[in-house]
């Protein structure tokens, strides 16, 4: 397991291996989960924890799906139940697999929808990829992306209703990855690798 990764699986999984209880067992194991709670909480400090919480608001082009879930909160830190939900979502819809997206990765999308105030799912063209869907490889950027989609680290995005540049230079300001230029396909590639850019 890479220990720089939260959550992430030591290998590949279908979606029949794990089960929510398996994978809620994981995340208390990794220690990930707040036990804190807001009750009796005055209402400016609850309008404040919700400014905080990190939501993922996603939707898959390819199978229809939309997640639209609360990753973390400052009472009770990580989900693993919306971690579940968004990461099988973005599985390799090829090979039916999939694996934990990395949190860096999926908080990276979540400050974003947050900054551009935008209020519709996110589009994700392309999430996690399996290994061996990728063995054609062209340049070294092209194979170090496909190396962090194989990884759970990386999306290509889309925003409606929020230009192209916005999107890409918002990205870019936040230094929190990769962030690739995509004019043809009108999305951008966000990764938690190390920060730089291209297009």
């Amino acid at each position: 397991m890479d220990n720089d990764i939260p959550f992430a699986l030591s290998s590949t999984a279908s979606a029949k291996q794990y089960s929510r209880r398996k994978l809620l067992q994981k995340t208390c194991q990794l220690g990930l989960l707040g036990s804190t709670s807001m009750t009796a909480a005055p209402a400016v400090v609850l309008a404040k924890a919700k400014r905080l919480e990190k939501r993922v608001n996603i939707y898959i082009p390819k199978t229809g799906e939309q997640v639209n879930e609360i990753l973390w909160t400052p009472a009770d830190g990580y989900n693993p139940n919306a971690l579940h939900d968004i990461s099988f979502a973005l599985r390799d819809h090829n090979t039916n697999q999939y694996k934990l997206m990395h949190i860096k990765t999926l908080e990276f999308l979540a400050k974003l929808q947050s900054l551009l105030s935008n209020k519709q799912p996110t589009e994700v063209l392309n999430g996690f990829s399996s290994p061996q869907k990728s063995n054609q490889i062209f340049t070294d950027q092209q194979n170090n992306n496909d190396e962090l989609h194989n990884k759970a680290m990386a999306l290509d995005i889309k925003m409606i209703d929020i230009p192209l540049q916005t999107l890409a230079q918002t990205a870019i300001k936040l230094r929190l990855g990769g962030v690739g230029l995509y004019n043809e396909e009108q999305s951008i590639h966000i990764d938690s690798g190390p920060i730089r850019t291209w297009s």
